[in-house]
């Protein structure tokens, strides 16, 4: 067989072609393979958050019931609780005994109302179901009926002598859902009473609206007896399962073990997971439900990203042949396009995956933090109230110290979450017309008398004229509170002096917060917003601080589009200025 000079220059040029067919295939697989990999580890990871959060959902509802049953059974054994002195005092007309009787009782159940934001009354009936007393006295008077020995938890109560979490129910005196936690009240081994409070559920719905959920996505609390008793959106007004939009689903569910479903509901592909929350006597279940197409939204963008790739490389590979004709000596510059291209693929990679742990962690570490401190605060405030008994001195110092401290942690943690969603852009404002006028009367009433306590002078320097402005109250509060708080500590504890005021400068109105403290150095101005930056002098050491207050302030005052800036010579006080169109 003979080889012809031009079947050898036709074979020369096919070779190129071969080659770029071959790497495109290979390259294909590999982006198919690599996609594949990484489609299995995000469904992955959108499980496991599905899976924390509805870890996270259960463990508030656990811990809210259980501080609920903790409190109620720690106060039962008082002696103001176990007192009935004043029962024939118990009448149809008030539905119990009058306000001005058992103050003692009515005092500790107010304590109990301003320290546990759940419950909505705190009861006291008599063995035979008669009301004793109620708090708030108001509700009281707003019973139906003086006997409820015919409800759930009194025979609960009655049949097993314990703790009884109630069915949920329609409170007659609010209209909405409730849930009773009442203990028997034992003296000297007989039943003098029931005590207990009723929780809102409502405020349990309240809360689940503040989660941070994904698009269209809502959280359903279900009872024992399939009745939706709370839910994130307040799509569903009553609380028979007819109401809820994917009964059917949750029809079909024959146990309450934790979850994960699929399912095509009413012509709409739906995510659902769920899992039991065992309270007293009963179980609930937590649902969190999503629109598929919402849930694997990232997933959708990965597949996107392969065939885009593929795309891309088919491309790259058949401009590649081009190229090898024309520059047939620049294969490094092609090598380098194609190693920063992989290179920039990998960094964007890394830069999500460490942007969802940081989210992750950040979120995870505030809760688990910020909820030992409530039940520690609470039952400081009651020992210091001597609700518990008398205490000693020394006793009084150490109880002072925790709830200080745990106070000064709470604030620490708020802080954090604070420039948290300030970085994130999440956090949330709502604007809304605010008389200065009314601003400043608030703050007034807030500091001179406490600060004139302390011996320090707190003035209100205002135009007798008001003016609106349209803005976030409770963030412009959050600020001034900062700084007026910084003012606090850096004024003398002899003829200290604190001014607010504000005044109108052309188009802008300008705040200010005037003391006469110690003053701030130039040099430390230039760092002051920034967080945890503290200024470093011997005489501000002694005062404690997480160095975030400012950089909070500034974020705010940013976000509602003003500016914040320090004015001082160091030695003779302070003055910071916050400023906004108007």
């Amino acid at each position: 067989m003979r080889i012809r000079i031009g079947d050898i220059h036709f074979m020369g040029q096919l070779l190129p072609v071969a080659v770029i067919l071959i790497i495109s295939a290979i390259g294909m697989f590999l982006i198919a393979w690599y996609g594949d990999i990484q489609i299995n580890q995000e469904i992955q990871n959108i499980e496991r958050v599905k899976n924390d959060k509805l870890r996270l959902l259960t463990d508030m509802l656990d811990s809210n019931l259980k501080n609920a049953v903790n409190l109620i059974e720690v106060t039962r054994n008082l002696p103001i609780v176990k007192d009935v002195s004043h029962s024939e005092f118990i009448s149809e007309t008030t539905r119990g005994i009058p306000e001005d009787k058992d103050l003692k009782k009515r005092i500790l159940a107010r304590d109990i109302l301003d320290k546990y934001a759940y419950f909505e009354f705190i009861t006291f009936n008599m063995p035979n179901g008669d009301f004793y007393m109620m708090e708030p006295y108001s509700s009281q008077l707003n019973l139906p009926y003086l006997n409820f020995a015919n409800r759930d938890w009194y025979k609960g109560v009655m049949k097993t002598n314990d703790t009884y979490v109630s069915e949920v129910y329609i409170s007659g005196t609010l209209g909405h859902n409730v849930v009773a936690v009442r203990t028997p009240v034992f003296d000297d081994g007989s039943m003098v009473g029931i005590w207990g409070g009723s929780l809102s559920l409502t405020n349990l719905g309240s809360n689940l609206k503040k989660l941070e959920l994904g698009k269209n996505e809502q959280v359903f609390f279900i009872d024992q007896n399939w009745n939706v008793i709370a839910d994130s959106s307040e799509s569903v007004t009553q609380s028979g399962l007819a109401h809820y939009p994917y009964s059917e689903f949750i029809e079909s569910i024959h146990d309450m073990e934790t979850k994960t479903s699929v399912t095509t509901v009413s012509g709409t592909k739906m995510h659902f997971i769920y899992g039991s929350v065992d309270v007293p006597h009963n179980k609930w279940l937590i649902v969190i439900q999503q629109p598929s197409s919402d849930v694997f939204h990232t997933v959708d963008v990965i597949r996107a990203q392969i065939y885009l790739d593929i795309v891309l490389l088919t491309i790259v590979m058949s401009a590649s042949y081009v190229i090898f004709r024309m520059l047939h000596s620049k294969k490094i510059l092609v090598a380098k396009i194609a190693a920063a291209y992989n290179e920039t693929m990998s960094q964007r990679d890394k830069l999500i995956k460490i942007d969802k742990i940081k989210e992750e962690f950040s979120a995870m570490i505030t809760h688990e933090l910020k909820t030992p401190l409530v039940p520690i605060i609470g039952y400081c405030k009651m020992l210091r109230n001597q609700m518990m008994g008398q205490i000693n001195e020394e006793q009084m110092d150490s109880i002072l110290t925790i709830e200080k401290n745990a106070k000064r942690l709470e604030t620490l943690i708020t802080d954090i979450m604070d420039v948290r969603k300030l970085d994130m852009n999440k956090m949330k404002f709502t604007m809304e017309d605010l008389s200065i006028a009314d601003f400043f009367v608030n703050l007034e009433s807030s500091y001179k008398q406490v600060l004139a306590e302390q011996g320090k002078e707190f003035i209100t320097d205002i135009p007798m004229t008001d003016h609106t402005i349209q803005t976030d109250k409770i963030r412009l509060r959050q600020v001034f509170d900062n700084l007026i708080s910084n003012a606090i500590k850096f004024t003398p504890d002899e003829n200290g002096k604190i001014t607010v005021g504000w005044k109108i400068e052309g188009n802008k109105i300008i705040f200010y917060i005037r003391d006469n403290g110690i003053g701030i150095s130039l040099e430390s101005q230039q760092n002051l917003f920034q967080k945890f930056y503290q200024v470093d002098t011997s005489a501000r050491r002694k005062i404690s601080g997480t160095g975030l207050g400012l950089a909070i302030s500034k974020g705010i005052v940013e976000k509602l589009g003003g500016r914040i800036w320090v004015e001082s010579d160091g030695k003779t006080g302070t003055v910071f200025y916050v400023e906004f169109n108007i």
